[in-house]
């Protein structure tokens, strides 16, 4: 049975966390995780990592996908971003994004209606990746602004209201 849920205080995943992280990157290069820093997202109760796993795998422990998501007071207004979505190679084209973009959209809502605030959700994709970013306008998000070069980037938004009602800003007039 899949299921993605909220990571608590388990270091058994930092092997499986780091097996998933070099996969964000074309290059596989990614700064690996170590427990120092692991421990110091937990105690952030405004930063969230959520996993899928399969626990009729014959490897239980072993992730299918990771994604995170944190939220930030500033004056006046909250914003969240989406990071860190992965999914492990051989499970990609099985709708596990899908999910875990759809559970992250939920945890913005219910963290809006708990806190009485209307908040920005935020993410970025590299334009190479087009089934992501096809994902995310399914999703509701609008692509506002687009970076070229090397560390070129699309960065898509979602406004959530206080009630946890989504509401699509205007797109991007560039």
């Amino acid at each position: 049975m899949v299921t993605i849920h909220r990571l608590k205080k388990n270091g058994h995943c930092l092997k499986e966390i780091n097996r998933l992280l070099p996969q964000l990157s074309a290059s596989g290069n990614y700064t690996l995780l170590d427990r120092k820093r692991l421990k110091q997202c937990w105690l952030n109760p405004d930063f969230h990592i959520f996993v899928v796993s399969d626990k009729t795998h014959q490897n239980p422990e072993k992730l299918i996908g990771l994604c995170t998501i944190f939220f930030q007071w500033n004056l006046g207004h909250c914003i969240s971003e989406i990071h860190d979505v992965v999914v492990d190679k051989p499970h990609r084209g099985r709708g596990f994004g899908d999910l875990m973009t759809a559970r992250l959209k939920k945890e913005a809502r219910t963290f809006a209606k708990r806190h009485k605030t209307d908040l920005k959700l935020y993410l970025t994709s590299r334009s190479k990746r087009r089934v992501a970013n096809r994902m995310y306008h399914k999703h509701g998000f609008v692509l506002v602004a687009k970076a070229v070069g090397k560390w070129g980037t699309n960065l898509y938004k979602i406004a959530i209201t206080a009630h946890g009602t989504i509401k699509k800003p205007a797109p991007s007039k560039n």
